[in-house]
């Protein structure tokens, strides 16, 4: 066959090749849609360009984990040769599907912490002092349930999902006999009017230009009983740019609807995202530990899914509401540990005492307020901030005159006296929240599990290419020489067999460099596998 020898630019990195190739020899990309497959010298050297071109692809590097980074560079160079038009036929359907949801997958890790509970049990109020500003609504009643997701992001914003029609009726035919007062102020606010508007509505996401206060706007706007709208609301995610030193980047803060929603369908969002979830906080009213609240931690327990009993943390909240917090407290922790110590809990009474912790996320919110001069002086939230350190300083109110431990406290209080109010915050116990259960249980161990499903991802997804490219790729090579064989003469055959014989060679060369590769890949995997297993011990 005659050819035409041209100059051709290459379209992806402007280097000067000849058509006769078919591919640029710079960076491996194929020349001519429709280029005849005859002029390409054999399935060797389309290979060795796939693995040429995999080699220049440039990888993206994962912050929190070399493993993960690891494992991401390796799915993109899987992910590269396989979109080769040689082979992209054979991987288009399921192949490349999984390379592409994985590389998402990995690069956008996310350790999502569910907060779960009854109706009025102070998830939103735990969950503004984590933040570190009140963004979540405190006023939560059956009647304002949206499950609302806070996270780190470089912009402010607040994106919106809405309920389908399918889900509103659903929804609207889940109504318990409780639920009246959902339905007279549902019809109060003429929310009726609007559902046309907002049922099946597309996914809103709107930037936030002015921070906390044009946050808190719009979760007003959509979540507040006050508003209509917020019955068609399905889920928020609030993206946040100025989030506290020790909270983890990765991980997204889940407020989830009342588990003792009279609207049942609300209450099953909870459950399916308990099971969901990467960690569960329960929370629960640590004045008021009776059959109910352990019913409600069995509910949660059951719905864990495959998860271990160490992502969950139950968090008694209003600790500052029992008469003697610290006596009081340490007899509810030992009742609980008791009844949450068995197999189907946490397993044992040692591990369930550590991971059952209290809080008193409103009294730290008041101290963060007052120390930046947003409490009146006069005001009840004041008192009860300085009865909260009365009780935690262990100074008794004075019966008659004034004491010298009173007038120290009144002092120091109104000095805004640092060594007192550090005690006070750490009393509730947020701060730990944040730090040592966030941060380093959560936030590093849930790496090391996602680092070990990782790995095994890869392993999977080679252990799949490798049996299509042994079918595709490998067999066709060899399987082509009896081909070749037929309708020549002797003198043509001889001829041929000498050039098959060089051709088998340079075949059997490309195949041991394949088994190279796949083997460096098995390898970096068993490597990555040992590292995953020293950090666990350690």
């Amino acid at each position: 066959m005659s050819i035409k020898v041209t100059d051709v630019i290459c379209p992806i990195c402007g280097f000067n090749t000849k058509n006769e190739k078919g591919f640029c020899p710079c960076c491996g990309a194929f020349l001519l849609d429709d280029f005849n497959p005859e002029l390409y010298t054999g399935y060797e050297r389309v290979m060795r360009r796939m693995i040429a071109n995999a080699k220049r692809i440039p990888h993206k590097r994962i912050k929190n984990s070399e493993i993960i980074s690891d494992v991401v560079n390796h799915i993109e160079d899987l992910d590269a040769v396989c979109r080769m038009p040689f082979l992209y036929d054979h991987f288009k359907g399921d192949v490349i599907r999984d390379t592409g949801s994985l590389i998402n997958k990995y690069l956008n890790s996310e350790f999502q912490v569910a907060f779960v509970g009854t109706i009025k049990t102070g998830k939103s109020t735990l969950i503004n002092a984590l933040l570190d500003a009140d963004y979540a609504s405190v006023a939560v009643t059956p009647e304002t349930a949206v499950l609302t997701k806070f996270k780190y992001s470089d912009s402010d914003y607040v994106k919106l999902t809405f309920y389908s029609r399918r889900e509103w009726d659903k929804l609207w035919q889940s109504r318990t006999d409780d639920s009246d007062t959902f339905t007279e102020e549902y019809n109060d606010l003429k929310a009726d009017n609007l559902k046309n508007k907002w049922l099946g509505h597309d996914d809103m996401l709107i930037r936030i230009s002015d921070g906390y206060n044009g946050i808190k706007n719009e979760l007003s706007r959509w979540s507040s009983s006050k508003s209509p709208e917020h019955y068609f609301v399905k889920e928020i995610t609030v993206g946040i740019s100025n989030i506290p030193k020790y909270f983890p980047k990765n991980v997204v803060i889940v407020d989830t609807p009342g588990l003792s929603d009279p609207v049942q369908y609300r209450s099953q969002i909870s459950y399916d995202y308990i099971r969901r979830a990467n960690a569960v906080f329960v929370c629960i009213e640590a004045k008021k530990i009776q059959r109910e609240e352990i019913a409600t931690l069995s509910s949660v327990f059951q719905n864990i899914g495959s998860k271990n009993t160490d992502c969950v943390h139950v968090i008694a909240t209003h600790w500052d509401q029992l008469n003697n917090p610290e006596q009081d407290w340490a007899q509810n922790q030992d009742f609980m540990s008791k009844k949450l110590a068995g197999r189907i809990y946490f397993g044992s009474y040692d591990v369930a005492k550590q991971n059952i912790i209290h809080s008193s996320a409103y009294m730290y919110n008041l101290i963060s307020r007052y120390l930046k001069g947003e409490l009146h002086m006069d005001s009840i939230e004041l008192q009860n901030l300085f009865n909260f350190a009365k009780n935690i300083e262990r100074v008794p109110a004075p019966i008659f005159g004034v004491s010298p431990e009173f007038s120290a406290l009144v002092d120091k209080f109104k000095n805004k006296d640092q060594d007192l109010f550090s005690r006070l915050r750490e009393s509730t116990n947020v701060d730990y929240i944040r730090k040592n259960i966030l941060y380093e249980i959560i936030a590093c161990k849930s790496f090391g599990f996602i680092e070990q499903q990782a790995v095994s991802d890869l392993e999977t997804l080679s252990r799949k290419i490798s049996r299509i490219n042994n079918d595709v790729v490998i067999k066709p090579l060899f399987s082509k020489r009896s081909l070749l064989m037929n309708d020549f003469n002797i003198s043509v055959l001889k001829e041929r067999q000498e050039e098959l014989a060089r051709s088998k060679q340079d075949c059997e060369k490309l195949y041991n460099q394949l088994n190279k590769y796949h083997s460096s890949v098995s390898k970096k995997t068993e490597d990555l596998i040992k590292k995953l297993d020293k950090a666990d011990r350690k």
